[in-house]
């Protein structure tokens, strides 16, 4: 949120910021969560003296801005760095004393089984931008779910206990390595059309191959511009990978021939890492 302005950066959609519920017409939105802009509002109340820098989508929009704000923090021109995950990737930063991980469990209860696998490596990630060059940093965790076991790994550092704990899983559940994985994407302008095509490619799906079919479902992000977006995951035994792969490729061309579906954009992902 901008100032009086909503704006989706997935879809584009935009709209002036709403306080009167569009269903019941009383005026009681109240605005949650919070962005790396409100975290720079509050920052500012906090420590008026201090000065801060976010990093972000609408603050790199070009890599010339990214260098910029890097350099500007490591000659101390501001004192607070306030950003998305990509602070943590990559990023080498000195005389940082304290590291703060906001809303943690958005990415913690991700649904993707590499979730915790991911999360492990972030805070990890984000711990090493602190202490680099000061002994006492300290790295804080805001989250619901303090003795989660992926926190007790990371505080006891046991990485093999994390890694035995996510094999175990994978394998209980048939989840890679043990299988691999192709997702089916479709997407189109009519939702309903969309609806449509996803459930009859599923049923193909589940009529041709041996495999473990789940969906059709929307994603988390299930609308990008103008496409509304549905996906299909198909757990293939290793054995049988080819073979499944042949018919999956072969049953993808076929969902075009019907006219009713001339507008479904489909794509297929093996092994998919989102």
């Amino acid at each position: 949120i901008s100032e009086n302005l909503e704006k989706c950066h997935y879809c584009s959609f935009s709209r002036v910021k709403q306080i009167i519920c569009s269903s019941c017409n009383l005026p009681s939105m109240q605005l949650n969560g919070i962005g790396t802009q409100t975290i720079e509002n509050e920052l500012e109340k906090f420590f008026p003296k201090v000065k801060s820098q976010r990093l972000d989508y609408d603050t790199t929009r070009s890599r010339k801005k990214l260098k910029k704000i890097l350099q500007d923090f490591s000659i101390n021109k501001f004192q607070i760095l306030i950003g998305t995950q990509m602070v943590s990737k990559g990023l080498d930063f000195s005389n940082v004393g304290l590291v703060g991980v906001i809303e943690s469990d958005f990415l913690l209860n991700y649904p993707d089984f590499r979730s915790h696998e991911k999360y492990f490596q972030l805070i990890k990630q984000v711990s090493g931008r602190a202490g680099r060059s000061i002994s006492n940093s300290k790295v804080l965790i805001q989250t619901n779910y303090p003795n989660h076991h992926v926190h007790n790994r990371i505080i006891d550092g046991y990485t093999k206990g994390f890694y035995q704990f996510q094999i175990d899983q994978r394998r209980d559940f048939n989840y890679p390595p043990f299988t691999r994985l192709a997702k089916v994407i479709l997407k189109s302008k009519n939702i309903n059309v969309l609806k449509l095509a996803s459930n009859w490619f599923s049923k193909a799906l589940k009529n041709t191959m041996k495999s473990e079919i789940l969906g059709p479902e929307f994603p988390v992000v299930s609308k990008i511009k103008n496409d509304h977006i549905m996906n299909i995951l198909i757990k293939m035994e290793v054995d049988s990978l080819r073979k499944e792969k042949k018919k999956l490729f072969k049953l993808s061309k076929k969902i075009n021939k019907y006219s009713q579906f001339k507008s479904v954009k489909l794509s297929v992902d093996i092994d998919p890492y989102n």
